[in-house]
Formats: structure tokens, C-alpha cells, sequence
């Protein structure tokens, strides 16, 4: 596979100590593998917060993104190789936002858009919808899908369930929005 011009790393909730919690750290990590493998030339970071995280981004005003940016760039990726969208508050938003922001105005044309496999089929389904309605014609832009499974993440069995759940429900509402 060739380089490709970026990877989208999607946002998830922080731990007790306000980093990324399990799952999310394993994301990014496989974003370190994708970049350090040659696999795309720039990342996009995306999300401002999630709602469990919204106390502590009302009292410090810092994003998600710039969290997931700290971690990216203190494990070796160029400061400059790491690009936020900051002001999405779910995946629907983070994808437009990144879209808008980033990606068309540097007329990018092909990525790897990863987060938990389970999350992605929604992903997948939203940035679809999305480019339809900003105009980009599929065949224009080269996007790839990958994912780590959350079952590997170390997280209680209950706390999974839930997530999937959550993920199949977001995807029914996504569909039922399209038509």
C-alpha cells in the first residue's frame, strides 16, 4: 500500500488521571504503528470532548485532541505531522470538522480512518453521509477503515457490552437519518 495523505484517529473518554484510558491508548498506539509503518504522512486527532469528559474540559479548556496530540508527539511523531479538529463534540461532527478543516483544504485525497472496530462501522456509515452532502464524490477520495477490537483492551465485560450496544444503536439512528 502506498503512503497515504493522512490517518484520522477518533477521540475517546480520558481515565481517572485525565489521559487516555485503555482502549483509547491502544488507538493510539496503532496510530503510532500506521504513521512509523509508512502507511500515511500526516494525523488528524479529532474530538473536543466526550460527555463523561465535559466537567473536566469546562474547568481546563483543554480537548481531546490536544491530549491525543500530547501523547502522539511524546512518542516521536513530528509536532508539525499532527493536526486537531478540536471543536467536535461526537463522531458525526469530528468527521465534518475534519473534512471541512483539514482535509479538503490541504485537497487530501486518501486516508486510513481508524478507532475501535466496533466504532468504525458507524464511522464508515457517517463519513459516507457526510461526503455526499459536502459534495465529494467517492471515487475522488481513497479512505480505508481499521480498527482494534476493544475486546483486547483489558475493559470489564459489562463496559463492552455497553459500548457495542451504544455503537448499534448510533448506527441504526445513522441509517435512519439517510433515508
Amino acid at each position: 500500500m502506498k503512503c497515504l495523505d493522512f490517518i484520522l484517529i477518533h477521540a475517546f473518554t480520558l481515565n481517572e488521571n485525565h489521559q487516555p484510558n485503555k482502549i483509547h491508548k491502544q488507538i493510539l498506539d496503532y496510530g503510532l504503528y500506521l504513521f512509523n509503518g509508512g502507511f500515511g504522512k500526516e494525523i488528524i486527532v479529532a474530538g473536543k470532548l466526550d460527555n463523561k469528559d465535559r466537567k473536566y474540559f469546562e474547568e481546563t479548556n483543554i480537548p481531546l485532541s490536544e491530549i491525543m496530540k500530547e501523547y502522539l508527539t511524546k512518542n516521536g511523531i513530528p509536532f508539525e505531522k499532527v493536526h486537531e479538529e478540536s471543536n467536535g463534540e461526537n463522531t458525526y461532527d469530528c468527521t465534518v470538522n475534519s473534512f471541512r478543516n483539514i482535509i479538503l483544504p490541504r485537497d487530501w485525497k486518501s486516508g486510513i480512518i481508524t478507532s475501535s472496530a466496533e466504532h468504525l462501522s458507524r464511522i464508515q456509515v457517517q463519513t459516507m453521509k457526510i461526503m455526499s452532502h459536502i459534495g465529494i464524490d467517492e471515487k475522488e477520495m481513497q479512505l480505508f477503515y481499521s480498527g482494534l477490537s476493544i475486546r483486547n483492551s483489558g475493559e470489564s465485560e459489562e463496559k463492552i457490552r455497553r459500548f457495542v450496544e451504544h455503537e448499534s444503536k448510533a448506527i441504526a439512528y445513522t441509517l435512519k437519518k439517510q433515508n
